[in-house]
């Protein structure tokens, strides 16, 4: 399904009258994920959810709008990642890594958000999902409020989390899969494979245990074991990830369209 960038203007028009709903995914495009994973790792899952989402449902889609919040990392952070205290860390800048992550300020943040969900008013849609995929602090209470404000005069905006959106209730290693990693490691790895399995390259990373302030992967200790190192990712489960995401969306749309159970699409 093409994006509303690429459709012409009747068939926004169409869209915008029926069902009325467009998806704007709002994440980072330029920073940084490891070896293995590319710089818009967090943009392009919320881009793929929003698309396979907008497919389900029938309904309209943007483009990623890239945007990222985040802070300057504590002496603990630091020093549970591995990295000197003293060094100066915002967001993933780590030292020593080739590539230097994109945020933005708050204040240009709110402005650039809110002028896509006020475009997707004007033209004419009743309701705008906001998908993020983006952890750094502070990105998800920005665009509760930005929603919010948008609000009103026939007009809903509503955040939506991919990573609360997934019920999967796995157990064991699977399970865990899940759950570890954090920026760039296995979970996110499982992610990313959801949506574009073919720009997941697991063979750039090493084997056995890695080094996080090396890698670049968030792990609660400053070294990731073997056993979650991302080269173990499981395609299976990232399709079933996918489903599972996908569904999450179409669940709360469905619902905030008063569609019953039986009714979903």
């Amino acid at each position: 399904m093409l994006s509303i960038e690429e459709m012409l203007p009747r068939d926004i028009a169409a869209l915008s009258r029926n069902p009325g709903i467009v998806l704007v995914p709002v994440s980072p495009m330029i920073e940084w994920h490891s070896w293995h994973l590319p710089a818009g790792t967090d943009g392009l899952i919320a881009e793929g959810a929003a698309r396979a989402a907008a497919e389900r449902i029938g309904c309209a889609w943007c483009r990623c709008l890239s945007m990222g919040l985040d802070e300057w990392r504590s002496p603990q952070f630091k020093i549970t990642m591995g990295l000197p205290a003293d060094a100066e860390v915002f967001g993933m800048r780590f030292p020593g890594l080739p590539l230097v992550s994109e945020y933005v300020e708050s204040e240009e943040f709110q402005k650039l958000v809110s002028a896509r969900l006020y475009a997707m008013r004007r033209t004419g849609f009743c309701r705008a999902y906001v998908i993020n995929h983006h952890g750094g602090v502070g990105q998800a209470p920005m665009l509760e409020k930005i929603c919010s404000d948008m609000s009103g005069k026939g007009f809903t905006a509503r955040l939506l989390l991919t990573y609360s959106l997934a019920k999967m209730d796995r157990k064991g290693w699977e399970g865990d899969c899940l759950r570890t990693g954090g920026h760039a490691g296995m979970s996110e790895t499982i992610a990313l494979m959801a949506f574009r399995p073919e720009l997941v390259d697991l063979d750039e990373q090493a084997d056995g245990e890695l080094s996080v302030a090396a890698t670049g992967i968030l792990h609660k200790s400053p070294t990731v074991p073997a056993e979650f190192n991302p080269r173990l990712a499981p395609a299976g489960l990232a399709h079933a990830w996918r489903k599972a995401v996908v569904a999450g969306i179409a669940a709360e749309i469905n619902r905030d369209r008063g569609f019953p159970e039986s009714e979903a699409v």
